[in-house]
C-alpha cells in the first residue's frame, strides 16, 4: 500500500509538470498579404528552454522611393499599445536606395536564443516585454526621403500580423 501511494505521488506531480509545461510552450505561424507587403511565412516558438523566430523575406509591393534611412522589423504590442522591439534592422544611407530594396534585403530573420538569461551572450530578443505580447506581433517599416531629416520618417507601414496558434 505505501508502494501505490507513493508512485501516485510521483504520476499526479509528474502531470501537473507536463500540463504546466505544454501550457508554456507557444507556437505560431502567421503571414501578411497585404496591398503593398507581402510575408508568406513567419513563424515562432517559445518555451522555458528556448526561443526562435523566423520570418522570409518581405516583398515591398508599393510604391518605388527612394529612401535615406529605414528601420525595419518586427514589435510585439502590448495592450496599451507600446511597440516592444523583437528583431529590427535600420541604416542611414549615404545615397537614395529603393525601398523595394531596403525591405527585401533586411526583413528576413532567423533568431534562436536560450531561454534562461544567465546562458544569453549579447543581445536579447525575447525579453519578457517582447513573450508576454508574442500574439500581437507587427511588421513595422520606418523611412525617410529626405536626406536632410534621417530620424524623421515619412513613410510608414504598420501591419499586425495574421498569427494561428499551433499549441493549446
Amino acid at each position: 500500500l505505501p508502494m501505490l501511494i507513493a508512485l501516485t505521488i510521483i504520476i499526479v506531480v509528474l502531470l501537473i509538470y507536463i500540463s504546466t509545461t505544454s501550457r508554456e510552450s507557444k507556437i505560431y505561424v502567421g503571414e501578411i498579404n497585404e496591398e503593398d507587403v507581402n510575408i508568406v511565412n513567419i513563424h515562432y516558438f517559445a518555451n522555458n528552454d528556448m526561443n526562435y523566430f523566423y520570418a522570409s523575406n518581405a516583398a515591398y509591393l508599393g510604391s518605388d522611393e527612394k529612401v535615406y534611412s529605414f528601420q525595419v522589423g518586427y514589435y510585439a504590442v502590448d495592450a496599451k499599445g507600446e511597440y516592444h522591439e523583437l528583431a529590427t534592422r535600420s541604416q542611414k544611407l549615404d545615397k537614395a536606395t529603393s525601398i523595394r530594396d531596403v525591405v527585401t534585403e533586411n526583413s528576413g530573420w532567423s533568431i534562436s536564443e536560450l531561454a534562461n538569461p544567465k546562458l544569453t551572450n549579447g543581445k536579447k530578443f525575447f525579453d519578457n516585454d517582447v513573450l508576454n505580447n508574442l500574439e500581437n506581433l507587427h511588421f513595422v517599416i520606418l523611412a525617410s526621403t529626405d536626406k536632410e531629416k534621417p530620424n524623421d520618417p515619412d513613410i510608414t507601414i504598420d501591419y499586425k500580423i495574421s498569427l494561428t496558434k499551433l499549441t493549446k
